[in-house]
């Protein structure tokens, strides 16, 4: 790196560091010298907490003054460069600027500002001795994709804008009449050149860039190792030299240093998931499922095996497959009403659709992290709901949020998540009659002998023992700021990202150490989880409950049922009758 681009560079870092990262004397303070742009710039600040208690609130948290902060924004010497994400930043930008990267029509635009990172970043992964014979050609396909997106996702706004800016330029506008390319336009200083102006203008994005790359590598070199593990475990041999034949990644949000879980295919064609936890709830909840099926319950469930290890566990892959017969809806609906009763006994929340797959005729639960939830997680609007059976999540209910859900591959738009009970093309509401019969069916196994109650209760206790997911927020909101935080205004400076964060996380609430948390997760492109030991609860079997929990049941699905037929009633006629065929 030449002497120029180290000065771009350290600037570059200085303006990228975040709150936190400069009141830990990583950078010298510098005076506010009363510049008018600074002062408008603290207005801003303090307009975008709810009140003027909160920004008081805020600051007092810091241990911070008006001054101070607007200091912090001004800095331009860096003291400290041993936080690591600046090291694989620089590693980063030496690569960007040492290749010459020819831009293809084949590839988008963020695609092709993106490649450049991900080429350095299989590069280092492959450098390594560990990762040989592990991953396929499909399966390095799938990783490598799995970071380009993530890359594409944080940096789509500020491309946007970077386009818009380059349409609105008078010369460029008359090249494009011409009949000139926008994309050759676009990068006519060449694609190396474009990333590292990209780093220069929006050094908080190449901050984010960078913690987004050290984490994948990260991940991958931890899913490696144990993958090997796992797969002499299994006795995995492949002829062909592989381990792995293709990875799936990105199928959950991504939690504590962007990890997330992945559906992997083994070379001898065995299929297992990858969660970079101990599994314990898992392991518990599909024991419990064996044991009731031991007991001669009507409808037996599927049972996945489990294998935990200290911070990761491979759980057996349960198959989407569609109903082909209406009996085969009916019995699903029946086991659904079943597993609803157990979750909802065993106060469990968050049980959407993405966390039930249907396997023909049997519903699976494949997420069982927020079993023994504890109360008060729930927005206003669902007060009221915190205590019934709508809290596992299965059940459609009507407020719903809009927001942006990422998930690795794209960005989807959808009103909330899906109720647990939604799944295929056969809406649950048209069968309520089966979901309360495997309900009531679920609760007259359990009372027909007290051992079987005490089992429960057993079952209860050992999840006790673990960790559980504890759940302040919907991921939905999460996800908003996110969204909101990378916009081109906010990464053109560390600070301003910072406190954009500190204010939504802030907002209407005291601060405290969760909400740093949450702030520190989102400023890394994490979303915020959390894990606490659970308390005791009550093994409610009361009839007063059953009444109450079946009435909500059938208040939930009629109201579903209703609308849907009035705006589809044809649709399901003809799905009817080819289901009946």
């Amino acid at each position: 790196m030449t002497l120029c681009c180290e000065e771009r560079f350290r600037s570059a870092i200085a303006r990228a560091l975040t709150l936190d990262e400069r009141l830990q004397r990583h950078v010298a303070r510098e005076r506010d010298d009363g510049d008018a742009n600074q002062q408008k710039r603290l207005q801003l600040w303090r307009s975008s907490f709810a009140s003027t208690r909160s920004w008081a609130e805020f600051l007092r948290t810091k241990k911070i003054s008006e001054s101070e902060l607007i200091g912090l924004r001004s800095v331009r010497n860096v003291i400290q460069c041993d936080l690591p994400w600046i090291s694989v930043l620089k590693d980063i930008w030496i690569h960007v600027e040492g290749c010459d990267f020819q831009a293809s029509v084949t590839r988008t635009i963020a695609e092709e500002v993106a490649r450049p990172v991900v080429d350095y970043a299989w590069r280092e992964l492959s450098s390594q001795q560990q990762m040989s014979g592990v991953f396929s050609p499909q399966a390095a396909v799938g990783l490598r994709r799995s970071l380009l997106h993530r890359l594409m996702f944080t940096a789509k706004r500020v491309l946007a804008w970077q386009m818009q800016v380059a349409v609105a330029d008078v010369r460029t506008a008359q090249a494009i009449k011409t009949g000139h390319d926008f994309r050759r336009l676009f990068f006519s200083n060449g694609v190396s050149q474009r990333v590292v102006d990209l780093f220069n203008s929006h050094p908080a994005l190449a901050r984010l860039w960078a913690v987004q790359t050290q984490f994948w590598i990260q991940f991958t070199q931890d899913f490696a190792r144990n993958a090997v593990h796992f797969g002499r475990w299994l006795g995995v041999r492949d002829r062909r030299g592989y381990l792995i034949a293709s990875v799936v990644p990105d199928l959950s949000d991504l939690h504590s240093g962007n990890r997330s879980v992945l559906r992997v295919d083994f070379s001898t064609g065995v299929r297992y998931f990858y969660k970079s936890r101990s599994g314990q709830q898992e392991l518990a909840w599909f024991a419990l499922l064996k044991w009731i099926n031991r007991q001669g319950f009507s409808a037996p469930f599927r049972i996945l095996e489990v294998s935990c290890r200290r911070d990761h566990c491979w759980m057996e892959a349960a198959s989407k497959r569609p109903f082909r017969t209406r009996a085969q809806i009916k019995q699903f609906y029946f086991r659904a009403g079943a597993l609803m009763y157990l979750l909802h006994l065993l106060r469990g929340v968050d049980f959407h659709a993405e966390n039930l797959i249907a396997e023909e005729d049997q519903p699976v639960v494949i997420d069982c992290e927020t079993l023994l939830h504890p109360t008060g997680f729930v927005p206003s609007f669902a007060r009221s709901q915190d205590q019934s059976i709508l809290r596992t999540g299965l059940l459609p209910v009507d407020h719903a949020v809009e927001h942006t859900a990422f998930r690795g591959r794209s960005a989807v738009e959808v009103h909330g998540p899906a109720a647990g009970l939604d799944v295929g093309d056969v809406p649950a509401a048209c069968f309520s009659r089966d979901i309360i019969a495997g309900f009531f069916g679920m609760h007259s196994f359990l009372q027909t002998k007290c051992s079987r109650i005490r089992h429960v209760a057993s079952v209860a206790t050992v999840l006790q023992k673990t960790s559980n997911r504890r759940i302040y927020r919907p991921s939905s909101e999460y996800y908003k700021f996110l969204e909101h935080s990378l916009a081109p205004s906010l990464t053109s400076n560390g600070l301003d990202r910072s406190i954009f964060l500190s204010a939504q996380c802030f907002r209407g609430q005291r601060p405290n150490r969760r909400h740093q948390t949450e702030i520190s997760a989102l400023e890394n492109f994490d979303i915020p989880i959390f894990y606490c030991k659970s308390r005791p609860i009550r093994i409610e079997l009361s009839e007063k409950t059953m009444a109450r929990s079946v009435a909500i049941i059938r208040s939930a699905l009629d109201q579903r049922s209703q609308s849907f037929f009035s705006s589809s009633s044809s649709l399901w006629a003809d799905h009817g009758d080819q289901v009946q065929r």
